[in-house]
């Protein structure tokens, strides 16, 4: 959408007229330049907040599908695990560099219509590699709501209270009934970090 609102003719305003520009007076400056319709800023800002409602659903969402396609339990796919983040992060450095630099120049030299169309081609090609490893992907089923387990430690913490901690740490764990356990989840290891 951000691509149509500035090549498409009818999501951006008409061009200026350079003749009329080179007149001295505020008002034939103004006639010289029109003003985008309301309909036309409408679909512009549209198009931007649209862009950074998917960038905030997808980003936080990304790292974690990225994450569960590794074993932990298996030692070479906790190394490639590692790999893949320090990969990850390494791609959105250079997006990062790259739309500061590359396609800027490209706006400015070339066209808006290019600088904003070549990123839109290569998310296209990239949603269509993601789509097409669609079957080979591992998927984790939810265990259960995290709002309430959220909920949950904070109940245990405040009924808990003034309970003195035991030495045996093996004492700190919950018992194995059908109504503590979340099905296809592990025990966290014990940590004194949060003592």
């Amino acid at each position: 959408m951000l691509t149509l609102s500035v090549t498409m003719a009818v999501f951006k305003p008409p061009e200026c007229d350079l003749g009329a520009g080179s007149k001295t007076s505020t008002a034939a400056a103004a006639v010289a330049c029109p003003s985008a319709t309301a309909g036309q800023v409408g679909f512009f800002y549209f198009s931007l907040y649209l862009i950074s409602v998917g960038a905030g659903s997808m980003k936080p969402c990304v790292a974690a599908f990225g994450a569960d396609q590794f074993d932990e339990e298996d030692a070479q796919e906790n190394g490639m695990k590692k790999s893949f983040f320090n990969w990850w992060v390494f791609g959105i450095s250079i997006g990062g560099l790259l739309s500061a630099t590359v396609f800027v120049y490209i706006q400015d030299y070339v066209g808006w219509g290019w600088g904003f169309g070549v990123p839109t081609v290569l998310m296209a090609v990239f949603l269509c590699a993601f789509v097409s490893g669609f079957g080979f992907y591992r998927h984790k089923r939810p265990m259960g709501s995290p709002l309430s387990r959220i909920a949950q430690v904070f109940v245990a913490s405040i009924c808990k209270w003034r309970l003195e901690v035991p030495a045996d740490s093996q004492l700190l764990f919950e018992i194995r009934d059908k109504e503590s356990v979340v099905p296809g989840s592990r025990r966290i290891p014990h940590s004194n970090s949060f003592r």
